[in-house]
């Protein structure tokens, strides 16, 4: 009887820790979503709407960072997650074109109140970064 006990434990853990590593292994699906770049008036279209496959939960920010990368656009970003802030694309920055420019990314066609790196992504999403003479308008 405790011979049949220890062979059930030791199964059970088997099965646990095979579940266990399993799931760590486990890839997140693939999503496609479209990124463009605008830059101001006089510059227009960095990037024009591509689409991209990405991993299920990746943020706005990686996106940008590896579109950029790829595109060899030059980006200019601090920090990461909840604090990631885009000071420039393409050599265009803040305060290049007054004291309220800059950049901000829209999700679907609507400003986001959230960091880029806080954003993550879902399948079908379209994300736009603008450069803005006046943030907010």
């Amino acid at each position: 009887m405790i011979n049949n006990r220890k062979r059930l434990f030791f199964l059970l853990a088997i099965l646990m820790l095979s579940y266990m590593f399993v799931g760590c292994n486990e890839k997140k699906e693939d999503i496609s979503v479209t990124i463009s770049i605008e830059g101001p008036e006089d510059v227009g279209i960095i990037l024009e709407t591509t689409t991209v496959n990405v991993e299920e939960g990746e943020t706005v920010i990686n996106l940008l960072k590896n579109i950029a990368k790829d595109n060899k656009i030059h980006l200019d970003f601090t920090g990461s997650k909840s604090t990631a802030y885009v000071k420039g694309i393409d050599n265009i920055y803040e305060f290049d074109k007054g004291s309220e420019s800059g950049w901000t990314y829209k999700v679907n066609n609507e400003v986001q109140n959230v960091s880029a790196g806080s954003y993550k992504l879902k399948d079908g999403d379209s994300i736009e970064w603008i450069y803005l003479i006046e943030l907010g308008n």
